[in-house]
């Protein structure tokens, strides 16, 4: 996990130098992996996390385990509030539908009209390049900057480029059936069997499933509608399909570990608080599949005097 340090300072204040942090983090079993580097102006430091560690793949991730470690709290970033939301956060309707609900613990999409696309901020351009990913356009970094936020990725879709079919749901989360082909946004085709999920539209996958989006559906210059999607399913699924094909994504080496469907919520909503404010865009409908809504919680009480 790269972590650009100007870029952690947004959600916690560093009180140690560059190589005093590499050197924390390493004694909390986060090895710096290699020499501190700099890109775009600001220290970057690589640092290898545990399997069992998922939520140190995001940025505030690195910042709760140092602020543990000095004893202080995190600045959240800024989110859309529900009470700003004007639709119903609903079940899955006209958008969506999952055949597999044992594989899709959760799978949230939201649905904006009036996108405006063009270049991203500096702030966000600077923090995304420093982490190694190269912009593309203000929807496509959102998506990119909130999965490295939060640990949670995320995927747009050109509502437009869609296949629909009268009385069908827009999306659907499948298995592939033997020998179906997909084309990747890389445009690599691959051939999928019964063992791959994915999401389709009424025609064809527009995406293998927690791994990599379709060439058919990406965002462009002339995309003004989209489907935001954030997602949580069975990492075993997931992590086969991705050594299968010989694909290994930053959003696949997330969704290959277990993540927690309640931070669906946390990741959609930073991301609707940037889409509305850079990208213009208006909400027109939520639709949310969430296994884990209704089970019950349970309260584990400790006696703190023994």
């Amino acid at each position: 996990m790269k972590v650009p340090l100007n870029w952690l300072t947004d959600y916690i204040k560093l009180n140690h130098t560059p190589e005093e942090f590499g050197k924390i983090m390493t004694d909390l079993e986060f090895m710096q992996d290699g020499p501190i580097v700099e890109i775009n102006g600001q220290k970057v430091i690589e640092i290898e996390v545990r399997q069992n560690r998922p939520d140190l793949l995001s940025i505030i991730g690195v910042a709760r385990e140092y602020a543990a470690y000095i004893d202080s709290n995190i600045t959240e970033p800024k989110k859309l509030e529900n009470t700003e939301i004007k639709v119903e956060w609903g079940s899955p309707d006209q958008n969506l539908k999952v055949d597999e609900p044992e594989i899709v613990k959760r799978f949230c999409t939201v649905e904006l009209s009036n996108v405006k696309i063009k270049p991203s901020p500096d702030w966000l351009r600077n923090n995304l390049e420093a982490y190694g990913i190269n912009t593309i356009n203000n929807v496509v970094d959102i998506t990119n900057y909130v999965m490295l936020e939060y640990g949670m990725p995320l995927h747009a879709f050109d509502f437009n480029k869609l296949a629909k079919k009268d009385g069908s749901p827009l999306l659907t989360l499948r298995l592939a059936t033997n020998g179906e082909e997909f084309k990747t946004w890389q445009n690599t085709v691959l051939k999928l069997s019964e063992d791959d999920l994915v999401v389709s539209d009424n025609e064809k996958p527009v995406a293998l499933a927690g791994i990599i989006g379709g060439a058919n559906s990406d965002i462009d210059e002339q995309t003004s509608h989209i489907i935001l999607e954030s997602a949580c399913y069975n990492q075993a699924v997931i992590r086969k399909s991705s050594q299968k094909h010989g694909i290994r994504t930053e959003a696949s080496s997330r969704h290959e570990k277990f993540l927690n469907p309640s931070m669906v919520t946390a990741a959609i909503l930073r991301a609707l608080f940037l889409l509305t404010d850079l990208a213009e865009a208006k909400i027109i409908a939520i639709e949310d599949h969430n296994l884990n809504e209704n089970q019950e919680k349970k309260i584990v009480e400790f006696n703190t005097n023994e």
